[in-house]
């Protein structure tokens, strides 16, 4: 098959767009052309917020800076708010961290002061443990000497109703003997009365 004319898939190059050293930032117009002999090499050669010649100066011919160099000042002035409030933070941080050092101290010297008098109570109360052990067993062997002391006169007690016993029984016995002997007596006596009449008569 044969074409006549332009072939409809041939290529065709677009003139290309001329290229330029201006160096061309995302966020905005290019602050200084890198063909300047007053640019600086890099970013680290730029001076720091409020240096002569920062961003943060009004003076746009500083670095060649355009009039519209403005988001540049606005990100330098970003930077150094954010600089300065995250220097009140680092502020705050050593402050409190100094308060807390100035609190730990007086806690060690709180303690310090405070130990003599915990050994003094330790002491002490292991003074009275010993007392109260003292005492426990002062306490266990009185109580054992009691119930012997009980024991003894309970047993005493029992002697002597068994001799009270023993001695009634022993009187009684006496008073039979003795009664029945003046009984005796007093028989033998009548009978001799009578055999004394009749040997009269």
């Amino acid at each position: 098959m044969a074409f006549h004319g332009q072939h409809p898939f041939q290529y065709t190059p677009q003139p290309q767009p001329q290229q330029s050293n201006t160096f061309q930032p995302p966020f905005g117009p290019a602050p200084f052309s890198t063909n300047s002999s007053s640019a600086p090499a890099s970013f680290n050669d730029l001076p720091l917020p409020g240096e002569q010649g920062a961003f943060a100066t009004n003076d746009a011919q500083s670095y060649d800076l355009p009039q519209n160099a403005g988001p540049f000042r606005a990100f330098s002035s970003q930077l150094m708010q954010l600089e300065s409030r995250l220097e009140g933070r680092f502020q705050e941080i050593r402050l409190r961290a100094e308060s807390a050092d100035s609190a730990i101290a007086k806690l060690e010297n709180t303690r310090n002061r405070t130990n003599p008098l915990d050994r003094a109570i330790e002491s002490r109360l292991e003074d009275l443990e010993n007392r109260s052990a003292r005492a426990e067993t002062s306490l266990t062997t009185l109580s054992r000497s009691l119930q012997g002391l009980t024991k003894t006169l309970d047993e005493l007690d029992l002697r002597a109703e068994r001799s009270a016993d023993d001695a009634y029984a022993m009187i009684t016995l006496i008073i039979d003997i003795v009664t029945r002997q003046l009984e005796v007596n007093r028989m033998e006596s009548k009978e001799l009365q009578q055999y004394q009449q009749r040997g009269e008569q």
